[in-house]
């Protein structure tokens, strides 16, 4: 009889691969990196109570599928997006807001021939004639619509860009962190950044996970906490190269300031914590002191 041989294979696993908590989170388009920046100063800062993690990045989602993958904690375990009652009522946000309110300052991207269409005498009321672009999931949508804007909804944010170019709407409201760099992504149409109007409401941003993952909304909480009070928060969004370049070229000192309601934001605790938000007074002093 034949003695069968079988090898004897021996994996060895190092103990940082078995402790690490794999941590999925949503897309990072790259205006948003800053983001994934403060996520990960979030989770070094408790590194001690909680261990190390790996960082696993999505693919793209809409952002109504995203929370519904956020609730269930299966797919991926943190997402950020903006703050609205229906995402607070399936999923956890942190309530520290991520870009200090700078999401809720909106500038517009436009076609560069129509420039003259948005003089600086434009008022609120002069804006609700003029047909906005947003998408369909998006709570700035709900926002626009509150305050009487005339808006075009998309379907999502792949196809808003060919829409703009194709007339369905005239002005595309985005972000200050989020315009300079869709355009340049975009240059194969011929946008612009329109000059002369801003558009204010308190938007936070925040990190959201599920209800279930009470562990993971401690340890977020925990490390946002601890980089506000060393001053650490303020130096990554102050000096990142996008939010720099959006406080130095969008010009939103000398532009016509339209304030809106957000009826879908009232948190007083966080709205009257100015430790949250950026100081519209200090802004050359953010930039000097976070080169």
């Amino acid at each position: 009889m034949r003695a069968i041989l079988i090898p004897l294979i021996v994996i060895f696993f190092s103990p940082t691969t078995l402790s690490q908590e794999i941590i999925r989170h949503n897309h990072v388009y790259k205006h948003f990196e800053i983001i994934r920046k403060i996520l990960i100063a979030t989770l070094d800062e408790t590194k001690t109570e909680y261990g190390d993690y790996s960082l696993k990045e999505a693919e793209f989602i809409p952002q109504g599928r995203e929370v519904e993958l956020v609730r269930d904690n299966e797919f991926f375990q943190v997402m950020w997006s903006m703050s609205s009652p229906e995402r607070e009522n399936k999923v956890q946000s942190i309530p520290i807001p991520l870009l200090k309110g700078l999401i809720g300052l909106r500038v517009m991207i436009i076609r560069k021939n129509d420039q003259d269409k948005f003089p600086m005498s434009l008022n609120i009321e002069d804006f609700k004639n003029i047909r906005l672009g947003q998408a369909n999931d998006w709570p700035d949508s709900d926002i626009l619509e509150f305050n009487g804007m005339s808006l075009f909804r998309f379907p999502n944010y792949q196809t808003s860009f060919q829409l703009l170019n194709n007339s369905r709407f005239t002005g595309y409201p985005r972000g200050i962190t989020e315009a300079l760099s869709e355009i340049e992504e975009n240059k194969n149409f011929d946008f612009a950044l329109e000059k002369n109007h801003l558009f204010y409401y308190p938007a936070p941003f925040y990190f959201y996970v599920s209800k279930k993952n009470k562990r993971l909304y401690d340890r977020l909480l925990l490390g946002l906490n601890r980089l506000i009070e060393k001053g650490e928060f303020d130096k990554l969004l102050f000096s990142d190269p996008t939010v720099r370049d959006a406080l130095i070229n969008t010009n939103i000192i000398n532009r016509k300031v339209h304030y809106l309601t957000n009826p879908l934001f009232d948190n007083q605790k966080v709205l009257n914590d100015k430790r949250l938000w950026i100081d519209m007074t200090k802004i050359d002093e953010y930039l000097k002191k976070y080169k």
